[in-house]
């Protein structure tokens, strides 16, 4: 069988004679137009001339939109997976683009200066034609996408490519599901035609709890509505009361929401010690005991780390940290809603809305276990948390009852709303089923790093 016939493409050059080269493949349904107002954004210096070729997918029947022809690298059979992959389509495309790598050595650029670039369906081919490339290219970037043909990969992988730099990158917020759009939008046309308080509240705060508790196995009473990450763990960062010869343990290189609330406390004559790890994110149960002792009052930790994707055993650290009255504070944004993060042995807790708990932004959970809220004081205090009979201040603060001493004032109900109809979506998928199904599509950190070495790792720590 000869070479494909090569692709119609959108071609941009940022300068004369280029040296380098790009070739970026759109997602499914869009063609190559769809990349090419990306290309002054990148702002490239003025003497690096760089040919970006954005080709067309062939047009194809797609059966998971019915049949229906629009353009795609490869055939997508369902939704769940269940019917395997389109082997045949993804291995044509592969073809496809390497024909094109060769048309640009043959204009004079070396594989060494190619880069391959794709979204969504294109980056699952960049991986795929990148991973198996025989000559070095200068690398890869995959946006939103996975790794195609898995399984076969581990022998199919070219050597040149191994130690090659790889780029993974996936939205910072999500896009709202449908039923959580209409469920905000149906409110806010209530709000326009009446009280936007009295039509949800207090229903949608029971409603709530209720639904976050059956995510974290926890207890309604322990779930507060407060926002945004950063300001629940602000909360327990000011409100825990923390003697000045203890110290907390931290990762430094944690998304900044869970490093400055935790570095603040030194104000308060706390150490804050920071985690040393083998790698990015890579935090294990022996690392997190063997650099605590008998003066660590609390170790504050992400469930996921947000550049490696790096998972860690939360319910095996806070076992540990539980038989040696240790809290243990999970920054949880990164697993809620995808991964099974549940609380058994977690003492503190907080996650906003917009990524995998598809709700609205900064309409966040925070969990603080029952037996931990007499030590947790409130740094805030307003009309909802403090005790004030038919809205009249007294002489004593007094702080109401269960998670409710952490909310002080007017709720973001619209955000609420949001977050009740998205958690409602994911508890009837199901956690675990969202899991499997993410886990189809890409390799465990485990798998990454016994085929490519570890690079991947190595990769996004040079990013940094």
């Amino acid at each position: 069988m000869g070479a494909p016939a090569l692709l119609e493409a959108v071609e941009i050059e940022t300068g004369p004679a280029p040296e380098a080269a790009v070739i970026w493949l759109h997602g499914l349904g869009a063609d190559g137009n769809d990349f090419a107002p990306i290309v002054p954004e990148l702002e490239l210096p003025a003497g690096l001339a760089v040919r970006f070729v954005l080709p067309h997918a062939p047009p194809r029947p797609v059966t998971v939109n019915g049949g229906a022809v629009m353009r795609a690298w490869y055939d997508v059979l369902d939704r769940d997976g269940a019917r395997g992959e389109d082997e045949a389509g993804v291995r044509a495309s592969q073809a496809q683009v390497e024909a094109l790598i060769e048309h640009e050595t043959g204009r004079g650029i070396p594989a060494r200066r190619i880069v391959l670039a794709g979204f969504s369906q294109g980056g699952a081919i960049a991986l795929q034609t990148g991973l198996r490339h025989p000559v070095r290219l200068a690398g890869v970037i995959g946006l939103s996408c996975y790794l195609p043909l898995a399984r076969t990969l581990a022998a199919e992988a070219a050597p040149a490519n191994r130690a090659g730099p790889i780029f993974l990158a996936h939205g910072g917020d999500c896009p709202l599901p449908r039923r959580v759009a209409e469920a905000v939008s149906a409110y806010t046309h209530d709000s326009s035609i009446g009280d936007q308080e009295k039509c949800v509240y207090p229903a949608v705060l029971d409603e709530g709890r209720k639904l976050a508790s059956q995510l974290l196995n926890s207890q309604p009473d322990e779930v507060a509505f407060v926002g945004p990450t950063s300001l629940a763990l602000s909360f327990i960062a000011s409100g825990l009361k923390v003697r000045k010869s203890a110290n907390i343990l931290i990762y430094f290189d944690d998304y900044p929401s869970n490093v400055y609330p935790w570095l603040a406390m030194a104000e308060q004559g706390v150490e804050v010690r920071m985690l040393n790890t083998r790698g990015l994110g890579i935090i294990r149960v022996k690392d997190v005991i063997g650099q605590i002792d008998e003066n660590t009052r609390m170790v504050a930790l992400a469930s996921c780390h947000f550049i490696s994707g790096y998972r860690i055993d939360c319910q095996a650290i806070g076992e540990a940290l539980r038989k040696r009255n240790i809290l243990f504070c999970l920054d949880a944004i990164q697993t809620v809603g995808a991964f099974p993060t549940t609380t058994e042995n977690v003492d503190m807790l907080a996650a906003d809305a917009h990524k995998w708990l598809l709700g609205p932004c900064g309409a966040g959970l925070m969990y603080v276990r029952r037996s931990v809220q007499e030590r947790l004081t409130p740094p805030i205090y307003g009309w909802h948390n403090v005790r004030c009979p038919n809205y009249v201040a007294q002489e004593q603060i007094v702080f109401r009852n269960g998670s409710q001493k952490y909310e002080a004032g007017t709720h973001n109900l619209l955000g609420i709303v949001g977050l009740v109809a998205a958690m409602e979506l994911i508890l009837e998928l199901g956690v675990e089923n969202i899991t499997r199904e993410l886990l189809r599509r890409g390799y465990s950190e485990a798998d990454i790093e016994r085929i490519l070495g570890g690079n991947m790792l190595r990769v996004m720590e040079r990013q940094r």
